[in-house]
């Protein structure tokens, strides 16, 4: 069985699609504005939503509330409490391996680099609201995954005080209105008004 990486739905015949949405995303992709944004905004779900630590959490948290009924429900419908604990494991290992081959498989997929850690702080505590592509951040410090090849957009929402500067290892950035970052490393972002 070929081993999918998340842009072979681009691919014909690579997916069931009798509707032909793949059509629409394929055409949609074709204007580099709507593409950059579908890029981005899969890096920010993977950074949010449906992050490793995100997608155990739900799943434990799912497991811990029903967990209790499960022999019940055993002896009423079918099936043991046992296969079920293998079948909560089963969705565990799941999410483990489909986290792990999305954030490799993504460089070569979109034609990125990386992914590369960004670690964001704030000086002093509480010090504002920052915008990160479509993701909205307010809880420091922030870390996440980001790709080189893809420009990302950070931006001081207006509710928060002053300006922000960002220090980047020994270089600071002004960031006002809006900053798109080009080139990505290993980062580590330091968000402190001025």
């Amino acid at each position: 069985m070929q081993r999918r990486l998340p842009c072979n739905v681009d691919l014909p015949n690579s997916l069931s699609d009798p509707k032909g949405h793949l059509d629409l995303l394929d055409k949609l992709r074709q204007n580099p504005d709507f593409n950059q944004y579908y890029i981005s905004r899969y890096i920010d779900l993977m950074n949010s939503t449906f992050s490793c630590d995100n997608m155990l959490r739900s799943l434990d948290s799912i497991a811990a509330v029903i967990d209790p009924e499960m022999d019940q429900h055993a002896q009423r419908w079918f099936g043991t409490y046992s296969e079920w604990q293998t079948n909560v494991q089963r969705l565990r290992y799941f999410i483990e391996r489909r986290c792990a081959s999305i954030s490799q498989t993504l460089s070569p997929c979109y034609s990125l680099s990386g992914p590369y850690p960004v670690t964001i702080t704030e000086n002093p505590n509480g010090a504002g609201v920052l915008k990160i592509n479509s993701l909205t951040l307010n809880d420091f410090p922030w870390t996440g995954n980001f790709y080189g090849g893809i420009p990302i957009e950070l931006q001081a929402l207006p509710d928060t005080l002053n300006d922000f500067i960002l220090i980047t290892g020994l270089r600071k950035i002004s960031l006002s209105p809006l900053l798109p970052l080009h080139r990505l490393q290993n980062i580590i972002l330091q968000v402190r008004i001025v």
